[in-house]
């Protein structure tokens, strides 16, 4: 097996005369290539050593992507500005070797990089972003906030087989049927929850799907339930059919 050696005393600096470098080793007198130019003179400055941070900055316009850490001794969080960067995709990686807990602002937004921390940020063109899209920031801001929706949401809990569960709320009247285009093929149940509202002289009723309610003369249910081929069946028994219902599914998918 082969060692690849990435050490500065493996590193080769062209043949610069009456030059002596502080590392690495010339290459034998004769010129430069511009292709020795290129990777030997221009392209270690695209991937400089951390800058370290150790007090309040602002930093210039960012040309290369960039790394910057909080050194380890600092007394007081400290606080970075970040200049815009000169091209799309530009990224910079801070790191937080403090036993504080830093802040960096970009724009109009700030973050706080806590002590043995790091956040990555790319350059969009108008912006610093951490390179999440806007449709799985939503995704994580339901997950956190638990929220219930008509749209499906991804919750914040996961199964003992370790998938994420997901949640859909299903609105509308209750009829007895088969109904198609309420939840496709292929989920992993876990729970149908909900109720239907049966209005009353004396008030709303709010009977439980899935769970028999006993009259002094009958007994009445209504039920879900949901099959992998792609179809959500509904039943009654008693007096609810037409009225408002809300439907809750849980469930986890096969493809995650």
């Amino acid at each position: 097996m082969a060692t690849l050696d990435l050490t500065l005393d493996s590193f080769e600096v062209p043949a610069l005369s009456e030059y002596i470098p502080p590392f690495g080793h010339k290459k034998q007198e004769g010129g430069l290539s511009t292709r020795e130019v290129n990777n030997n003179i221009m392209m270690p400055f695209l991937s400089m050593r951390p800058t370290i941070v150790t007090e309040n900055s602002v930093t210039t316009r960012i040309e290369y992507d960039a790394k910057l850490v909080f050194f380890a001794n600092l007394q007081n969080a400290v606080n970075l500005d970040l200049e815009k960067a000169s091209y799309i995709g530009c990224e910079i990686l801070i790191y937080n070797l403090s036993a504080h807990a830093c802040t960096v602002n970009k724009n109009t937004w700030n973050y706080t990089v806590p002590a043995g921390g790091y956040i990555k940020l790319k350059w969009n063109g108008s912006a610093w972003s951490k390179g999440v899209s806007s449709a799985v920031q939503a995704a994580i801001r339901d997950a956190v906030a638990d929220r219930y929706s008509t749209t499906e949401t991804m919750t914040n809990k996961t199964w003992i087989d370790g998938k994420r569960i997901y949640r859909r709320v299903w609105t509308g009247t209750y009829n007895e049927g088969r109904y198609t285009d309420i939840l496709p093929e292929g989920l992993i149940m876990i729970s149908i929850t909900g109720y239907i509202k049966y209005p009353q002289d004396s008030g709303t009723r709010y009977w439980v799907i899935n769970a028999p309610q006993n009259t002094a003369a009958n007994t009445y249910f209504a039920s879900v339930w949901y099959n992998s081929t792609g179809y959500v069946q509904f039943e009654v028994q008693g007096p609810f059919a037409g009225d408002d219902s809300v439907i809750i599914f849980e469930y986890t998918k096969a493809t995650d």
